[in-house]
């Protein structure tokens, strides 16, 4: 403040001097104007410019050492100059003050910048030595040009001597091509590369790493070099592989116990099976011992029944027998098929009209419709017999009294089927994943109401699948089953359709008492 006052006094005491001239003082004043322009701005210049024009005005007025010719002339170019040196210098003066403070307000956020970058710059690096995952840094030529502390001790190096060497000079050619080709295509895509490989450190053992790979860029947002990190999973995957291998022995433990389980149900079964019908031949035969003891005349109706009740669980002995070994020759891939062009509408009727009888004893009506008259294609015929006397067996097993039984034959997307439905009890929905496993029953010993080893389904489904077939099941607990067998619409070129006759019949005959042996309880084959 006190310089300002100085330099008013001094501007003053000069224009006020008579011995100066005009002109001499006009040059002064613009000096004077420059000072105050430069040093405070416009509204200093102006204010300056003003004490002078009314200083010279003053001397104009009254005449006093002008030396112009033309005075007022001369008076208002002065003005004119006086205003535009303070408005010109002012204002440019301020635009370079405004400028300077933005330059200068620029380099301390830079310098602030800087200090942050190198405060962070050590931080990361004081990170990364400490991080125990590889990491290191290469240009764009694909060579190092840093690493941390994990990386220069994986591959038994330091930093220095690691600079300027590529993937090459630190592993063998098939382990560097990979990682090679990941800079590569980094680079030629600019996007993250994450890859599951192998690597193998200076101990020499193999280790299983994910490398994730980024291009590093600068402020121009331009590739600068690509930081690689090697994690080791090594570790983890013995893990995985052990969690997975305890996993599998669970199952396997689980699966064995199943099994178990299912050979004790079966041999429970096998011993019933075999108990029951051989204490009604025993029973049988001491009625006979008995009769004959006591030279008591053999009624012939006795002895018929005694005959029939041995005959039929002797018949229910050779069923379970038979069952057993044909399950065998199956698991051993021994058992044969032999093919020939059938009727199969003519087999499967027959079949059926056959167990009719068995099926009025207990009341049950049986049904049978088929979409064509006859349909011709390759199977065997016994097998298809002993299918359906098997699935017919079952359905007048547990359809009660007053129920019916429907046979229905049809064609479907290149498959023949044979539906066989009964309106008995039906099979419960957790039961039904498991009614074609071998000695599945789906009630249990001590609580069943029939008679049946668990081999029956099993085998009809190893015997559908020899034919090139399948077989599934439709069931609701209380409204009854339908099992149906699908079968390849296919036949034999090199055969003729062979005519099935009474032979057939006869045989078939036989087998209906021995696929319906079971049927029946022991109480009503028995003599009362």
């Amino acid at each position: 403040m006190r310089k300002k006052y100085l330099f008013y006094i001094l501007m003053v005491t000069i224009n006020l001097l008579p011995v100066v001239p005009m002109s001499i003082k006009g040059i002064i004043g613009l000096a004077f104007i420059a000072v105050s322009s430069v040093e405070a701005g416009v509204k200093s210049g102006l204010k300056t410019a003003g004490i002078l024009i009314l200083i010279d005005s003053l001397y104009y007025i009254h005449g006093i050492n002008v030396d112009f010719k033309y005075a007022f002339a001369s008076m208002f170019l002065g003005t004119a100059a006086y205003l535009f040196t303070a408005c010109f210098l002012g204002r440019s003066m301020e635009k370079l003050l405004k400028k300077n403070k933005q330059l200068l307000h620029e380099a301390q956020v830079r310098k602030k910048t800087e200090e942050e970058l190198i405060e962070k710059n050590a931080i990361l690096q004081t990170l990364m030595s400490a991080l125990p995952t590889p990491i290191c840094i290469k240009d764009l030529d694909c060579r190092y040009v840093g690493c941390n502390h994990a990386f220069a001790q994986w591959f038994g190096c330091d930093e220095e001597e690691l600079n300027g060497k590529n993937v090459f000079d630190l592993m063998e050619p098939e382990q560097a091509m990979v990682y090679n080709s990941m800079d590569l295509e980094l680079l030629r895509k600019h996007t993250p590369q994450v890859k599951e490989t192998f690597a193998t450190p200076l101990d020499g053992t193999t280790r299983n790493v994910i490398c994730l790979k980024a291009v590093i860029v600068n402020e121009e947002e331009h590739p600068s070099g690509i930081v690689v990190v090697m994690h080791d999973i090594t570790d983890q995957k013995e893990r995985e592989k052990l969690k997975l291998s305890m996993i599998e022995e669970e199952l396997v433990l689980n699966e064995t116990k199943k099994y178990d389980r299912l050979k004790s149900e079966f041999f429970m079964n096998v011993s019933h099976e075999l108990r029951t019908p051989l204490n009604v031949i025993l029973g049988a035969i001491q009625l006979m011992e008995l009769q004959n003891a006591g030279c008591e005349a053999v009624r012939v109706d006795k002895l018929k029944k005694n005959i029939m009740s041995i005959k039929q669980n002797s018949l229910r002995l050779l069923r379970l027998v038979n069952n057993l070994l044909d399950a065998s020759k199956i698991d051993d891939h021994i058992y044969e098929i032999r093919c020939k062009n059938w009727n199969v509408v003519y087999l499967v009727e027959e079949i059926v009209l056959s167990v009719a009888d068995y099926a009025k004893i207990k009341g049950i009506h049986l049904e049978f419709d088929t979409e064509f008259e006859e349909k011709v294609i390759a199977c065997d015929e016994e097998k298809i017999e002993r299918i359906m006397l098997n699935l017919l067996s079952n359905a007048i097993k547990f359809t009660p009294n007053g129920g019916r039984i429907f046979v229905n034959i049809g064609s479907k997307e290149g498959f023949l089927y044979i539906k066989v439905s009964d309106t008995g009890t039906g099979i419960p929905v957790e039961k039904q994943m498991g009614l074609f496993q071998r000695f599945f029953q789906a009630s249990p010993m001590l609580t069943r109401t029939h008679e049946g080893s668990g081999i029956g389904l099993s085998l009809v489904k190893s015997l559908v699948e020899v034919h090139g077939g399948s077989i599934s099941v439709e069931s609701e607990e209380g409204a009854g089953t339908t099992f149906s067998v699908y079968l390849p619409d296919r036949v034999l070129e090199e055969h003729e359709i062979s005519t099935v006759n009474t032979a057939v019949n006869r045989m078939s005959f036989e087998k209906i008492q021995l696929e319906l042996s079971d049927i029946y309880s022991a109480r009503e084959s028995m003599i009362s």
